[in-house]
């Protein structure tokens, strides 16, 4: 079965929108390869230690700074760095 390009396109926005999700993400986190640790934005206590009833809350606390970051009003010059997306 062959799709046309105007059926893949949405398909393709997807896949360019969950990369630049990705990388905002590796970025925020100071992450620089899959198999590197978190050198920015760390959170305080190490979750897998963390008790159990806790865990979800020190999550939210690590999460809420990038998902701040990620849902602010963009720059000319980051809109210009998604258009690909489109």
């Amino acid at each position: 079965m062959e799709m046309s390009k105007a059926a893949l396109k949405p398909i393709m926005s997807l896949f360019c929108y969950v990369g630049k999700l990705i990388e905002a993400a590796m970025e925020y986190f100071g992450i620089e390869s899959t198999s590197s640790p978190s050198t920015k934005h760390v959170p305080q206590q190490n979750i897998q230690k963390t008790h159990v009833t806790r865990r979800p809350d020190v999550f939210d606390e690590a999460m809420d700074g990038f998902f701040e970051t990620l849902i602010s009003p963009l720059s000319a010059e980051e809109v210009g760095r998604l258009s690909y997306c489109y």
